[in-house]
């Protein structure tokens, strides 16, 4: 895998998936869903791009081969890391100047 840096991500391909997937569908799957590490995600992602041909899918051929190749330089870590931070920071309560005053929770979430 080729390191470089673009938009804030490791490649053009990480940032790619965490723009067309990212806020709703990855955010989703790790918060509501429970997925637990990148390589989770990281299948669940590629069953949705790549269905199984009985599932609808129908991509064959040289558009295939270039999406697997751009798959295999998505760094799942990368991703699935970002994500699972942003909600361990919603688990912290913090005041209105951003200091934080504790972790308190409720049966309605995290409240600050």
């Amino acid at each position: 895998m080729q390191n470089q840096d673009y938009n804030g991500w490791t490649n053009r391909e990480t940032w790619q998936i965490n723009l067309w997937f990212g806020q709703e569908f990855i955010y989703h799957l790790i918060k509501e869903d429970g997925v637990s590490d990148a390589e989770t995600l990281k299948d669940i992602i590629v069953d949705y791009i790549l269905p199984e041909e009985g599932d609808g899918g129908s991509l064959n051929g040289y558009i295939k081969d270039v999406i697997i190749d751009a798959i295999g330089e998505v760094n799942w870590e990368e991703i699935f890391d970002h994500y699972k931070s942003e909600l361990e920071f919603e688990n912290y309560n913090y005041d209105s100047k951003g200091n934080w005053i504790g972790n308190v929770s409720n049966e309605n979430g995290w409240t600050p």
